[in-house]
Formats: structure tokens, C-alpha cells, sequence
């Protein structure tokens, strides 16, 4: 988006956001993380064409008219459990937790990056949000839990952010996702492409995903790729990226070495399922 003033992080912006009152609940503990869960969370979130106007896939779960709204106002309220709460309501309607996730979390995290884009919010009411929206997400698996598989699943992925990225909102969902499809899913940040050279050489995943927000971590991420395929322990693991940048710029995606790139974490799982089931040849990077 264009004429849209940020600052660094770690440091302020002038106006409204810095004037703006802290919104109701404990704003002082989760300070140490306000400025980089704005900066590479809620930044990545708005940046390209589709920021205001993602489209919804074919017979996906659309939630009742103002209920993203409802849900973004909400997860500012002074009960803290008021988002979870809400988003429970659905489960007892018989919603889909994949489609609530889909439908209902993504978009309110959303609406509250275009709040403070708008200067509507300031960043540690939207990094409250975005914390209370993590926090129904856990609720909605804890509430409903994946079905366990008989013993130990066979297919197990590893879901990890590109190193130097925070898509810590969509690598969660994402991860939700591939447990509730039976998958063994591990994840956490690598601090280097040689730490995550370390994971992959170390234990044997069928499935590794890459998760990006910015540009800036293409060449990261070609490293990973490359660092996955020549390290791996599994020589027909799967490696598959996806993010919010390639809702900003799906044309990004043909410039990756990788088997497939995603934006919709249910296809994701489907796509990793049928290739695991196919025994697909993973061509040399």
C-alpha cells in the first residue's frame, strides 16, 4: 500500500498511534514483544494487492455479516477470554474448526492490521488483538481436538517460518491443519538456514514448510530449500512454501525451487497428503 508511514523497529511513530490510550487488560507484560510482532506480523499481513480484498475459495465457509468485525472489536474487550468465547459459539453450531480458522480468525486479524493502517488503532492495541486471536486459536484446539491417529503417524512435517521472519499467526493455523489431518507436525523459528540444515539432517520429516511475508527473504528462502534438499535424512522429503506474500505476488511463487507453493493451508494439506500417498519423485533442485 501506498503514502503509509511506518516505523522502524523498535522505534515510535508520531500522531494518533502514540497518543492513542492503551486498551483495557495487561498491555505491560506483552510490551518487550509489541514493536516486532507489529513489524513482522502485522505489516506482512496488509503489504500487496490482496491486503482488503482476498478471495475465498469455492464453497468455503462464509461467517454471518458483521461477525469479523464483532470478533476484531472483541478481542480488544476487557474479558480476555471474550474472543475465545465468541469463536466457541460457532463450534457449538456445528462449524468446522478448519473453516472457523479460515473464515473467521485470519480475516479478524486482518481487520485489525487495516485498523491500524487506517490509524484506527494503535500497535499495542492491535499486538493485544493479534496475542487474543492466537489465544482462541488454542482454545478452538483444545475445545476440539485433532482425532488421534492409531500409534504414531507415519507422516511427519516440519513447519518453520523462513529464519528472520514472524508469520507466527498463519504458521499456527497452518500447522492446526496438518495435526487435524493425522500429520506428526513440529515447528518452531530456526535461527539460521544451518540450524534448520541441522533439523532436517537429524530426523527424518516427510513434509518441510517454509513459511514468508516479505521479498526480502526470497534469497533466505531458495537457501532453506536448497539446504533441505542436499541435508535431508528423508531423500524424497517434500518441501513446499507459502505465506502472505504470494497473495501479493502469486507470480513470486515460479522463482522457488520448491515442489509446490500454497496460500491455503487446507489445500496444503491435501496437496502434501496426495504426494506422500503417490510416492512423487522430488526432482533435484
Amino acid at each position: 500500500m501506498t503514502g503509509i508511514r511506518k516505523a522502524p523497529p523498535g522505534g515510535s511513530s508520531s500522531g494518533s498511534r502514540n497518543a492513542a490510550a492503551s486498551p483495557p487488560g495487561s498491555i505491560d507484560r506483552l510490551q518487550p514483544v509489541l514493536e516486532h510482532t507489529v513489524a513482522v506480523e502485522i505489516i506482512p499481513l496488509l503489504v500487496g494487492a490482496h491486503g482488503r480484498d482476498r478471495p475465498t475459495s469455492a464453497g468455503q465457509w462464509q461467517p454471518p455479516v458483521g461477525a469479523v468485525e464483532e470478533l476484531a472489536a472483541l478481542s480488544l474487550s476487557a474479558e480476555h477470554d471474550a474472543a475465545s468465547t465468541f469463536v466457541l459459539r460457532f463450534v457449538r453450531r456445528g462449524i468446522p474448526v478448519e473453516d472457523i480458522s479460515l473464515g473467521l480468525l485470519g480475516p479478524a486479524a486482518r481487520r485489525l492490521g487495516e485498523q491500524w493502517v487506517d490509524d484506527d488503532r494503535n500497535i499495542a492495541e492491535v499486538t493485544l488483538g493479534l496475542y487474543r486471536l492466537h489465544e482462541a486459536l488454542r482454545t478452538l484446539g483444545t475445545v476440539v481436538p485433532p482425532v488421534p491417529s492409531r500409534g504414531r503417524s507415519s507422516r511427519r512435517a516440519l513447519l518453520v517460518p523462513v529464519p528472520g521472519e514472524g508469520h507466527i499467526f498463519g504458521a499456527a493455523v497452518l500447522g492446526d491443519f496438518f495435526r487435524r489431518a493425522g500429520w506428526e507436525v513440529s515447528g518452531s523459528a530456526p535461527a539460521s538456514v544451518e540450524e534448520l540444515r541441522e533439523w532436517v539432517a537429524a530426523e527424518p520429516f516427510d513434509a518441510v514448510g517454509l513459511s514468508l511475508a516479505t521479498e526480502s527473504r526470497l534469497a533466505t528462502t531458495r537457501a532453506c530449500i536448497q539446504a533441505v534438499r542436499s541435508s535431508s535424512c528423508n531423500p524424497d522429503v517434500l518441501i513446499f512454501a507459502g505465506g502472505r506474500l504470494f497473495d501479493a505476488q502469486p507470480d513470486v511463487a515460479a522463482s522457488l525451487p520448491a515442489d509446490w507453493v500454497s496460500t491455503d493451508a487446507r489445500l496444503a494439506v491435501q496437496e502434501a497428503t496426495r504426494r506422500l500417498a503417490q510416492g512423487v519423485d522430488v526432482p533435484m533442485a
